[in-house]
C-alpha cells in the first residue's frame, strides 16, 4: 500500500510540475510565425520544424500539449525526433473535414514515399476534439471497440507522416503499420500514468473500421 501510494502522488507531482513545464515550453518550443487576414488562420512551429495552421491560439495551445505529452513517451520522442530531422517538411492543419476520418495524412504521390527517399507531408487533423477524442476503435480481439484519445489519434497520423517523410510508407499496410506503433505509445502511455496494461487496437486489416464517441460513448456511424 505505501508503495502505491508514493507512486501515485509522485504522479500528482509529476503532472503539476508537467503543467507549469508545458506553460514554459509552449515559448521555447512553439513559435508563432504569422496571422494571415486574408485566410483566418495562425501560423506556428513547433520545435522549429513542424508547422501548425490553426484558427485560434486556444486550437495552438492544445496541439502544442498534445505534441509534449507525446514526447514523454520513448517511442513518442524518437517519433517526433524522426519528423523533426527528416529532410523535409510537415505541415499539420486543423480540418473540420477530417473529424469523420479522425484525421487524414497526406503526401504528394510518388515512388519516394516507399523506396526510402520520402517527401513532404500534411496531416488533417480536428483541433476542436476534446482530450478524449472523437471516435472509438476495434480492440484486438476484433469485437469490442475501445478508447481512441486524441493522444493515440495524433500520434498514429505523425507515424504515417514518419514514414511517409522517411520513404518507409507500407502501401498494401499503412494503417498496420501506423497502429502497431501506435500500440507501443498505449503501452508506455499507460506506464507513464502508472495505469494497468492497455487494451490494445486491432491491427489485422488495414480496413479498421472507426464508431463516433461521443461524450466517452462509442456510437456506431449512420
Amino acid at each position: 500500500m505505501l508503495s502505491s501510494r508514493v507512486n501515485n502522488n509522485s504522479c500528482r507531482r509529476n503532472f503539476v510540475f508537467y503543467f507549469f513545464c508545458s506553460l514554459l515550453c509552449g515559448s521555447l518550443f512553439a513559435t508563432k510565425l504569422s496571422s494571415n487576414e486574408y485566410d483566418g488562420y495562425e501560423y506556428y512551429t513547433y520545435r522549429n520544424s513542424i508547422e501548425l495552421r490553426v484558427q485560434n491560439f486556444g486550437q495552438a495551445v492544445k496541439l502544442f500539449d498534445w505534441l509534449d505529452k507525446i514526447t514523454l513517451t520513448e517511442s513518442g520522442e524518437k517519433l517526433i525526433d524522426s519528423i523533426v530531422n527528416s529532410s523535409y517538411s510537415l505541415l499539420i492543419h486543423h480540418s473540420r473535414s477530417a473529424y469523420i476520418s479522425a484525421g487524414v495524412t497526406g503526401a504528394d504521390i510518388s515512388d519516394n514515399l516507399i523506396n526510402g527517399v520520402g517527401a513532404s507531408a500534411y496531416i488533417k487533423f480536428f483541433l476542436d476534439m476534446d482530450d478524449r477524442g472523437s471516435h472509438c476503435v476495434l480492440a484486438m480481439n476484433g469485437r469490442d471497440y475501445i478508447e481512441y484519445t486524441a493522444l493515440q489519434n495524433l500520434y498514429h497520423e505523425l507515424v504515417h507522416a514518419k514514414h511517409k517523410m522517411r520513404g518507409s510508407w507500407l502501401y498494401f499496410d499503412s494503417e498496420g503499420q501506423a497502429i502497431r506503433e501506435e500500440n507501443v505509445f498505449r503501452q508506455e502511455w499507460a506506464k507513464y500514468r502508472f495505469q494497468k496494461a492497455p487494451v490494445l487496437r486491432y491491427d489485422e486489416s488495414d480496413d479498421n473500421p472507426l464508431i463516433l464517441n461521443q461524450n466517452g460513448r462509442c456510437i456506431p456511424l449512420t
